[in-house]
């Protein structure tokens, strides 16, 4: 069985950065996954409406996705240190 050959990149390509882009996407989605968990827990509260379960799992869900957001990014060491990066670039 032949050895598939190793693909070659131009060093153009090696040096390019792309870090900006998933920094912009990680600080978008934790911002709509804030802004709309609250619109939600404001219309809640504007109806009147009780805490239910499906609430309780959408703050999980909500702490869980901000986890993600911050595993997924390289210079973010934590929850808390993405969240002050996150603040630092949107002020």
């Amino acid at each position: 069985m032949a050895a598939t050959p190793l693909p070659t990149y131009s060093q153009a390509y090696l040096e390019e950065y792309n870090g900006n882009r998933a920094i912009a996407c990680g600080v978008v989605f934790l911002v709509l996954n804030t802004l709309f968990v609250g619109l939600r827990f404001v219309a809640r509260r504007m109806k009147k409406v009780p805490w239910g379960w499906d609430d309780v799992y959408i703050v999980a869900g909500t702490l869980f996705s901000y986890g993600l957001i911050a595993s997924c990014l390289g210079n973010a060491d934590s929850l808390l240190s993405f969240l002050f990066y996150a603040a630092k670039v949107l002020l």
